[in-house]
């Protein structure tokens, strides 16, 4: 009797240099060869690694034909292989020894324990999973483990710095949101909005940063570029707001009114500027300028008296040509009606114009209030002249020459100021009487300056007549709207928010969420109270703005205020950043896998599985993907 391993046998037992291959579940065979010419019934077993196979009774013996071959079929049990996930990743290969012996019946001594007996010594390969399965499940588990190494990196390289950064700028926007709330009253509140949302905006975006998008840094940069002009606003406002408060302060004291109406136009000018949605540096530096004026104008302005005395002494020189020269003028024109009513006035400037004083700081005051008020006189004669020069008992000029009189005779900046707005109303031959009619009948709409609104997207909201005459005229500001926009202005847990609420005829808003809102407008004359409609309810213009397209279903409305549906809603808008950091990993992971492969059949599983995480870890290729290129 002979085996295909018999001649090996013989040179020492040994045969090393074959293996056979047995898979969990599946026959596995050897072939017995005879080159006797008689046959032989054998016994075998099988051992490798201390396990023992032993065949059952029923197939306990072989028999091997004379100078023939014989295949023995048998099928190991499960506890022989490698473990489910071992087995996955790696074969195991052990070394086995196949024992035969003589198990003749006829001859009790070519049987049992005693008799002779042949020892092959195989290598053989035990695999849990046929043999592509295995190797699928083997990259798999190492790209998964190569991939769990390399997001374990990035995450100590990308996530922790980022959540380091995200603290850093939500302490910014944090101190920044206080500012805001700390920012004056006096100031038009359009401003604080403006602040409020673009801070708000800017808050949106740091919860949106996402460590795993490649535009991570470029999105950090501009938030921090962002953060930075923010906090520039909000020093520009800050200090408007810090001016105005010395502007009321200086208003009570004993300041020439042409001072003052220079600081107005500068403190309107300087509006004018921040009130921009966006920024840019010229417009920063031109209100920096502005303010640098005006802070050097309520500091010095004494110091400004002997340069402004030659203008106030031309200006009173033609007003006493405009206003005492016409000395024909009858009682009964405009003219000579203010005379009646401002005899004190025009006698002074009579004086003037008889003996002209020499101005300086003394009687500097006295003269430059005369000419404010004299100027105001000529402008409203100039207006009412041009109204119907033979009307006069026109009902409209008369009761506008009454308004401005008993403006003229009350002390103070902010008379002068009502004083002011009377006379550009009657050059505009606009009343606030017509700004109530076109109230009234509704005759104005609500205008956005977008055709298309998003949340947290500051949107400039306006009021419009249908008469082009009606807009930006001075009878106009007589009326304050009162704007609703139809959500909570808590729309966090902060206090900044309640700036959203705006009383202007152009503001500034965003939205919380998409969803359609009610926005509606009421009116408030200082003297005349709210205006109200027929029936005796607020008069009240409104608008339904969709935000974001949204078409006010009520499903679709409730899953995006619903947990569940913002859980959904964050999970989706993420796919498209995940799945492109999957793109951007994959070429980088495939790379590695080869190596990590390698690593595998090398070592033991446990320090194969460390290594692979290692390789993952450490590469360079998958941190440098999310890190932005050097420049050199």
């Amino acid at each position: 009797m002979a085996s295909d391993h018999q001649e090996r046998r013989r040179r020492g037992g040994q045969s090393r240099d074959h293996k056979s291959v047995v898979t969990r579940g599946e026959n596995a065979s050897f072939n017995l060869q005879n080159d006797d010419g008689s046959g032989y019934l054998v016994a075998w077993t099988l051992s490798a690694g201390g396990k023992l196979f032993t065949p059952p009774a029923a197939s306990a013996t072989e028999k091997i034909p004379p100078s023939g071959t014989h295949e023995v079929f048998f099928k190991l049990p499960d506890e022989w292989f490698p473990g489910p996930f071992e087995g996955a990743l790696k074969s195991e290969t052990s070394d086995a020894r196949l024992t035969l012996r003589l198990a003749s019946a006829a001859c009790p001594k070519d049987s049992g324990a005693g008799a002779p007996a042949l020892a092959y010594s195989l290598k053989v390969q035990f695999n849990r999973y046929p043999d592509s399965l295995q190797k699928g499940l083997t990259y798999a588990i190492v790209f998964l483990i190569v991939l769990l190494g390399g997001m374990c990196s990035l995450y100590v390289n990308f996530v922790f710095p980022d959540r380091a950064k995200r603290r850093g700028l939500n302490d910014q926007l944090t101190e920044a949101q206080g500012k805001i709330g700390g920012l004056n009253e006096e100031l038009a509140s359009r401003l604080r909005v403006l602040a409020g949302t673009e801070r708000r905006s800017l808050s949106q975006k740091v919860k949106a940063l996402k460590w795993y998008e490649p535009a991570f840094e470029d999105q950090m940069a501009r938030i921090t570029i962002g953060l930075q002009t923010l906090n520039r606003r909000i020093t520009a406002i800050s200090s408007l707001g810090d001016y105005r408060l010395r502007f009321k302060d200086l208003q009570s004291k004993d300041v020439p009114p042409s001072i003052l109406a220079e600081l107005e136009g500068l403190f309107e000018t300087t509006v004018e500027v921040l009130n921009k949605l966006t920024l840019m540096d010229d417009d920063f530096n031109n209100a920096e300028r502005k303010l640098a004026s005006i802070d050097g104008l309520l500091s010095n302005w004494k110091l400004d008296i002997a340069t402004r005395a030659p203008k106030l002494q031309n200006n009173l020189n033609l007003l006493a040509d405009k206003l005492i020269v016409p000395a024909a003028a009858s009682q009964d024109s405009h003219l000579g009606r203010m005379r009646a009513q401002f005899t004190d006035l025009f006698e002074k400037l009579n004086g003037i114009k008889t003996a002209p004083p020499t101005i300086n700081e003394a009687n500097f005051l006295e003269l430059d209030t005369l000419a404010f008020r004299l100027s105001l006189i000529a402008d409203f004669v100039a207006a009412s002249n041009l109204q119907d020069p033979k009307n006069y008992d026109d009902t409209v000029v008369t009761a506008a020459r009454n308004k401005l009189a008993d403006q003229l005779k009350r002390s103070g900046w902010q008379a002068l100021r009502t004083a002011q707005n009377l006379t550009i109303q009657m050059g505009e031959r606009i009343s606030y009487q017509d700004i109530k009619k076109a109230l009234t009948e509704k005759r104005l709409i609500i205008k956005t300056d977008r055709s298309e609104i998003w949340p947290f997207d500051p949107t400039r909201f306006s009021l419009e007549f249908y008469n082009p005459a009606l807009n930006g005229c001075a009878a106009r500001e007589e009326w304050k709207p009162v704007w609703n926009f139809g959500h909570s202005s808590d729309l966090s847990a902060n206090s900044a928010e309640a700036y959203l609420k705006e009383s202007a005829w152009t503001v500034s808003h965003f939205f919380p969420d998409s969803r359609t809102y009610t926005v509606s407008v009421t009116f408030r004359h200082p003297n005349d109270g709210t205006l109200l409609d027929s029936k005796g309810q607020p008069l009240t213009i409104s608008e339904e703005v969709p935000v974001c397209g949204s078409g006010g279903k009520k499903a679709v409305a409730y899953l995006q205020r619903s947990r569940a549906g913002k859980l959904l809603t964050k999970g989706w808008q993420n796919l498209p950043a995940l799945f492109e950091l999957l793109l951007v990993l994959l070429p980088a992971l495939l790379g590695l896998i080869a190596g990590a492969k390698d690593q595998l059949l090398k070592m033991d599983l446990f320090p194969a599985l460390a290594a692979m995480w290692l390789i993952g870890f450490q590469s360079d290729q998958i941190k440098n993907l999310l890190s932005p290129a050097k420049k050199s």
